[in-house]
């Protein structure tokens, strides 16, 4: 063919652009991407990333652990032991009469305050660390505790004695 009848002096590339050098590389001839398999417009091969950023900035990642925060630090610890508060409980087991908080087995019912819970205290009702019953037996069978009196304020005929105190009762204290 002539030069005066081509309309390319030259050669057409694979694009069919006269002395043209083809499209970019990894791209066809109108621009878009031969691979992308995330569809994000960034050829895979110069691609940081095929596929998605989790909340972390991991490629692809599951983003933070249940629980946990992106540098793996527990998002609830109160007593800052490096156990996440979900967790703490997990591998715990308390006896009967406790409950777990925190990692520690806690009393569920300890009247007497004395960290000894109330199905296994001798003395539920009377503070007793040592749990010395027999000195307390003696003194539950001879001393009252306090006088009783009526809703008018009038003392009972009888003394309210340490063995007739239960739980389901209230008594108001006024000094």
């Amino acid at each position: 063919i002539c030069d005066e009848q081509d309309d390319c002096i030259g050669e057409y590339d694979v694009c069919g652009v006269c002395n043209g050098s083809g499209p970019n590389p990894f791209y066809n001839c109108i621009g878009d991407c031969i691979n992308d398999l995330d569809q994000d417009e960034i050829c895979d091969e110069i691609d940081e990333c095929v596929g998605q950023y989790d909340i972390c900035g991991e490629c692809n990642g599951l983003g933070p652990s249940q629980y946990y925060d992106c540098n793996g630090d527990c998002i609830n610890d109160i007593d800052q032991d490096n156990i996440c508060d979900e967790y703490e409980c997990s591998l715990v087991i308390c006896e009967p009469g406790y409950e777990c908080e925190l990692g520690d087995c806690i009393c569920i019912n300890d009247f007497d305050n004395d960290n000894i819970c109330d199905e296994l205290d001798c003395s539920p009702f009377i503070y007793n660390p040592e749990q010395d019953c027999n000195t307390l037996n003696n003194f539950k069978q001879t001393q009252s505790l306090f006088p009783c009196y009526d809703i008018l304020g009038r003392p009972t005929p009888n003394e309210f004695n340490y063995l007739y105190l239960s739980k389901s009762k209230v008594f108001y204290v006024i000094d």
